[in-house]
């Protein structure tokens, strides 16, 4: 609470809070307008997107704002004061297991086949990467026209046997330059999303 222009007393405890000038923010960053500070008795611990930082906000005592902690002066009594450190809160372990849905890592590349080198390779390879928790499942699509619409069609490999799905990779063996040939993509799902 502010006693004075320079003089602010915390109401917890009754101590003076001393040198505190350079770290007050402007009063009117949210759209006040521009009034003295000094008519202000309270300060709320808030975060300043005109300066990146944190400091003192001075308010009147009634203002709704989004303040890191408020709390009735009479009830402050009732708050537990508990030593924290850094690693307060839930034990996390490997970050690779923090439940998540899926997104892409890596995308795969625009591939053409080369009919010349068809002796030497007889494939074509389309590979994904997508991370989530659990481990997301992969499904490879085909875009083609049914009745002048375009349609996805999924790649199923049990009813070609020229297609492997494995993880995130397509793998086409003998390719067929008008059979195979379209847009592919992938999509990866797991219990917390689809992408």
């Amino acid at each position: 609470r502010q006693e004075n222009k320079d003089q602010w007393i915390n109401q917890g405890d009754g101590t003076q809070m001393l040198n505190l000038q350079d770290y007050f923010l402007d009063s009117n960053e949210w759209g006040e307008l521009e009034q003295a500070d000094y008519k202000k008795d309270h300060l709320v611990y808030a975060f300043s997107l005109k300066n990146r930082r944190w400091g003192f906000q001075p308010v009147f005592g009634h203002e709704d704002y989004l303040y890191i902690c408020e709390v009735p002066i009479e009830e402050v009594s009732y708050l537990l004061n508990e030593e924290r450190t850094a690693a307060y809160g839930q034990p996390l372990g490997d970050p690779r297991y923090i439940s998540m849905g899926p997104y892409f890592v890596r995308q795969p590349n625009h591939t053409v086949f080369d009919l010349s080198r068809r002796q030497i390779v007889n494939d074509v390879s389309l590979l994904t990467i997508a991370q989530g928790w659990p481990t997301p499942t992969y499904e490879w699509y085909k875009e083609v026209y049914i009745n002048d619409t375009l349609q996805e069609v999924k790649v199923e490999p049990l009813n070609d046997s020229r297609l492997t799905v494995s993880g995130g990779q397509l793998i086409i063996h003998r390719p067929d330059q008008t059979k195979d040939k379209g847009t592919y993509f992938c999509t990866a799902r797991n219990n917390f999303g689809k992408i």
